[in-house]
């Protein structure tokens, strides 16, 4: 088994984040976190915010 170098391991992790980061925008934008938009509820508003308050912790570990 070849031992894996801190480039490989970057690279797979940053391959990871944009796969992530894709599935992420599939379910949470295009799919509105699975909730049909007619049959919003202040549950569904709590999550979201929830989501976007972890997200916004990334970004700012991140530097964005």
């Amino acid at each position: 088994m070849k031992k894996q170098n801190a480039t490989d391991a970057y690279v797979a992790a940053v391959a990871a984040i944009a796969e992530t980061l894709e599935a992420l925008k599939a379910y949470a934008v295009d799919d509105h976190l699975g909730v049909n938009p007619e049959a919003v509820n202040w549950g569904n508003v709590g999550t979201a915010q929830h989501l976007l308050s972890l997200l916004n912790e990334a970004a700012k570990f991140a530097g964005v």
